[in-house]
């Protein structure tokens, strides 16, 4: 690196990891994973760090990426200048490549690349081919909108010139191919240039799809030994098997090399800013490329066994799995008949070659399994003590990869496994031997990766990551599920084993904002409440953590309200397709519990539960059960099956939303718990119609990278919450018509929430203030709630009073008790009808009776008449309200 490029990150490193410099290297960093000591790099070229617990810890980053702000906006930080024309490229290939520049400059020049449809302009990196054919590398991405609605992030692009790079390959200058040489011929010229810069010639094709004809052409017959090393993903490693057998044709020497990455695509770029490239990983390198390139399982067997130098191992081919063996009297046999072969004719053998072909006529090879088994992990949930192996199956025959988990019973012996390998792989036979079985597991589970797992959907406190099906976020970032079905996240590796709710979320090129402005038009300041709380709901754990709390949402509307448009929308702008929520009343508690476990920072809708028409399935559930929720804590527990006493109580980690069109009837402890939205036709417009019509047909995958965007920015949205929250609880509690604390803390987060759905949509100074104003009238007319009778029961005390007093009262207090109220239901219907007096049916009364507040509900029990004097009737007993309460 320059002087002053290392100078910037050496301090930068030492400031945030705490390094000692020691000579050429800076150590005693305390580690990010581990919180050891024991954190390293080189001072001089600080590329890569790395924990020098490698058995225990194995934390490896690169500098970039921990330093993520020194390593992004190039073009600005440093812009080419008349006296440094190739400023910008230079900085890019030091800083993000590990290429000296005042050495391997003359490889580059610097350009410039600009679309008409794309989002921004960047500088590019040049690689010339010959004068007219080159390939830019852009130093920073550019996202293209393109004519047909196709949205590409760019990263390259190549000349347009008549002769383009077809045939041909790109080569470091000072370069020169002589006879005799080994020459690498990889992907990418930046990936020439890293072996190039550690004395290993080699060559760009620019593609994998790129064979060199035109090049490989010019030096037919110079006994060179080309080495194909294309990338290690699949594309890349079926074009090394392709182009070696393509060129070996033509009689040239032909050899094969491949990077080993258990985690991800690693190119030879990758492996010189590791810190890797060495006479030894090269021959490594080499050594997976010889096997790749294998034309039989024999000839693969005896690489194996010339490394390995084992008489019995498995191995897999063409996807099928093979046992060879090697008896060593046989072996030995063999190899003294060579010998005595060689010494009749005449010719000297070397040790490789004697043992090679002793080995190939005294090894046995022999099939075990029709399809190629990969152990990729061990997986544990720790609190069912619950755990599995998660395996790949591949087919011969080209069908589709099968990945499955098997549980330690069923691979602990030959017969189990070979069960539950035909349930799980269609036609996956397994068919070895039980010695056969013990060798796969020990040669594939000792040292296995552990990979953590998750039984929910959604934040992971302990972690301090979103895990989505195929997306995480964690730190700001957005990470990738890899191609073994699990996150790896610096030195996490975790993954969920739920696979339902199942989230669509879309690229961040396919977002859609247009959303924002249709949005106010449609739903007004209760849309923008109801947006606050969805993006409260992906914060609920670190809210509840600090603040011990996150309120209900309860969204009340008539039919045609709008309600549904509005939710519905909400939950595709997180990814939750054709979710409105689900209906409690229809569900066991078994179910329910299952329900509420399912997801954690994710709202969960309750949908219409708040009715009459069925007592069975009214008494099956209670809105009580979700007082715990409001805290987070558990709400329901069940037993573990073992022979202990463990229980297992899944704390609540979602929010709740409820959705109907009745208010909730519940007592005043779980009514302070909601936030309430009413919704109606009389603010309907036919602008709103068409904004609501537009959001209701916009596709998830157009809206649904939001959940990305606000998760990534968990920290600045937190540190707005609780900076703001507080003050506006004290401001609602200031407010002459609020009284309770619950309800003056929950409509202050709501409104702290409501300020980031503000800048969310970018609201002007108007529309701010009618969303705080209707948060005031909300928290007023909640805290009247909570000291006011619901309708029907109102209903039922007014009829009551009109039935008891005046000329023509009738008896209908059976208590002999002043204080209380003892009243016969039935009684009471049939003297309400004789009057003309319409209340609800008995089921509506049993229901909303239990929570009647001015008349409080003891209890329903016989009670010895007071009218009748000779009788005992069951009544519903009720306490007359003191003269201090009325």
């Amino acid at each position: 690196m320059t002087h002053q490029n290392t100078n910037l990150i050496r301090t930068e490193l030492i400031k945030q990891y705490q390094f000692k410099q020691s000579g050429e290297w800076l150590r005693r960093g305390v580690c990010p994973s581990c919180g050891k000591r024991e954190l390293y790099t080189h001072a001089e070229n600080p590329v890569m760090v790395k924990c020098g617990r490698e058995a225990k810890c194995r934390f490896a980053e690169k500098a970039k990426d921990l330093l993520p702000d020194l390593f992004v906006d190039f073009n600005k930080k440093y812009p080419a200048l008349d006296k440094n024309p190739k400023a910008t490229a230079n900085a890019y290939m030091e800083l993000v490549r590990g290429i000296n520049p005042v050495k391997y400059h003359k490889n580059w020049s610097q350009d410039k690349y600009w679309h008409p449809r794309g989002d921004k302009g960047t500088a590019t990196v040049r690689f010339h081919l010959n004068k007219s054919v080159y390939m830019d590398r852009f130093i920073e991405a550019v996202t293209v909108a393109y004519d047909d609605g196709t949205v590409v992030k760019r990263k390259m692009s190549f000349s347009k010139a008549p002769d383009t790079y077809k045939g041909l390959w790109w080569q470091p200058q000072g370069m020169d191919i002589k006879d005799d040489d080994e020459i690498w011929i990889v992907e990418g010229c930046i990936d020439a240039l890293s072996l190039w810069s550690k004395g290993i010639k080699a060559v760009a094709a620019l593609s994998c799809n790129n064979y060199p004809d035109q090049m490989l052409d010019q030096f037919k017959g110079k006994n060179i030994r080309w080495v194909w090393a294309l990338d290690n993903d699949a594309a890349g490693t079926a074009a090394i098997k392709k182009f070696y057998r393509q060129l070996s044709e033509t009689g040239e020497t032909c050899l094969a090399a491949v990077t080993r990455s258990d985690d991800k695509k690693t190119d030879w770029n990758d492996c010189l800013l590791g810190g890797k490239i060495n006479d030894k990983f090269i021959e490594d390198c080499k050594y997976y490329g010889a096997l790749l390139v294998a034309k039989s399982p024999t000839e693969k067997a005896l690489l194996m066994w010339h490394k390995k130098q084992q008489n019995g191992f498995i191995l897999t081919f063409a996807s099928r799995t093979y046992w060879f063996s090697l008896e060593y009297e046989k072996y030995l046999t063999a190899r003294e008949g060579l010998i005595q072969a060689a010494d009749k004719d005449e010719v000297t053998l070397s040790e490789t070659e004697l043992a090679d072909k002793a080995a190939e006529l005294a090894g046995a090879i022999v099939q075990i399994a029709n399809c190629q088994i990969d152990y990729l992990y061990f997986m544990r949930n720790e609190i069912t003590d619950e755990s599995w192996y998660y395996v790949r199956i591949d087919f011969p025959h080209g069908g589709r990869s099968v990945k499955s988990s098997i549980s330690g019973g069923q691979i602990a012996t030959a017969p189990e496994f070979k069960k539950r390998l035909l349930s799980i792989g269609p036609g996956a036979v397994y068919t070895g031997k039980s010695h056969h079985h013990d060798y796969i597991l020990s040669s594939n589970l000792y040292g296995i990766r552990t990979v953590g797992t998750v039984d929910f959907i959604g934040y992971s406190k302990e972690n301090k990551a979103y895990i989505f099906n195929d997306k995480a976020v964690s730190g700001g970032k957005v990470y990738d599920m890899n191609a073994e079905d699990y996150f790896q996240i610096d030195t996490l590796s975790i993954k969920s084993l739920l696979n339902t709710p199942h989230f669509i979320i879309g690229d961040e090129a396919e977002y859609d904002d247009t959303w924002k402005t249709h949005y106010w038009n449609a739903f007004a300041e209760k849309g923008v409440v109801a947006l606050a709380f969805f993006i409260g709901s992906l914060f609920a754990e670190q809210i509840r953590l600090k603040d011990k709390s996150f309120p209900f949402l309860e969204i009340v509307g008539q039919a045609g309200s709008g309600k549904t448009t509005l939710i519905e929308f909400l939950f595709k702008l997180i990814g939750w397709p054709e979710n409105e929520g689900f209906d409690p009343v229809k569900a066991t508690a078994a179910a329910r519990a299952r329900k509420f476990s399912q997801v954690s920072n994710l709202p969960i809708g309750l949908i219409e539960s708040d009715r009459g028409d069925d007592t069975a399935k009214t008494k099956a559930f209670d809105w009580e059960e979700l007082k715990t929720a409001y805290n987070g804590r558990s709400f329901r527990s069940r037993g573990l099956k073992n022979s202990g006493n463990d229980t297992y109580d899944p704390p609540f980690r979602g929010s709740l939303l409820i959705a109907q069109n009745n208010p909730v009837n519940a007592s005043a402890a779980i009514l302070s718990r909601i936030l309430h939205l009413d919704y109606d036709t009389s603010n309907h417009t036919d602008d709103g119609k068409i904004s609501a019509d537009f959001l209701s047909t916009m596709p998830i995958e157009t809206i649904s990278n939001f959940l990305l965007q606000v998760t990534a920015r968990e920290e600045k949205i937190l540190t707005h919450f609780f900076d703001r929250a507080p003050k506006h609880e004290t401001k609602i509690r200031a407010d002459d018509l609020v009284r309770t604390v619950r309800i003056g803390k929950n409509h202050g987060q709501i409104m702290a929430l409501a300020e980031i759905a503000g800048g969310v949509l970018k609201l002007d100074h108007a529309q701010k203030k009618t969303v705080a104003d209707h948060i005031l009238q909300m928290a007023r007319k909640r805290e009247h709630a909570i000291k006011a009778d619901h309708v029907i029961v109102r209903e039922f005390w007014d009829a009551y009073d009109y039935l008891t007093t005046g000329p023509d009262a009738i008896l209908l207090n059976h208590s002999r008790n002043d204080d209380y109220i003892a009243i016969r239901l039935n009684e009471f219907q049939a003297r309400a009808k004789q009057r003309d007096q319409k209340i609800a049916d008995n089921l509506e009364l049993k229901r909303h009776l239990k929570n009647s507040i001015k008349y409080k509900f003891i209890a329903s029990k016989a009670v010895n008449s007071a009218i009748d004097e000779m009788y005992t009737h069951r009544c519903w007993v009720f306490r007359k309200p003191k003269e201090q309460d009325l």
